[in-house]
């Protein structure tokens, strides 16, 4: 699914590139992190490749405090 697909189907959306060769730096965890910030709730994370959502989920929920439900 490209994001124009995403942009089409959604009314808010945000595009964070971190597809490597990005190195995760602070600057753009801090990017990631305000575009999170930006959207409502629920918000679906989505990656093309590889586990770079749930990173990102996780790396939110431990700044923010957000506990993970549990099973």
């Amino acid at each position: 699914m490209s994001y124009a697909d995403v942009r089409a189907a959604v009314p808010e959306s945000a595009n964070v590139v971190s597809d490597p060769p990005v190195e995760l730096t602070m600057d753009l965890a801090r990017t990631q992190i305000a575009e999170l910030d930006k959207l409502s709730r629920p918000t679906l994370v989505t990656c093309r490749v590889g586990p770079r959502s749930s990173a990102l989920i996780y790396l939110y929920a431990g700044l923010r405090g957000v506990r993970q439900p549990t099973t």
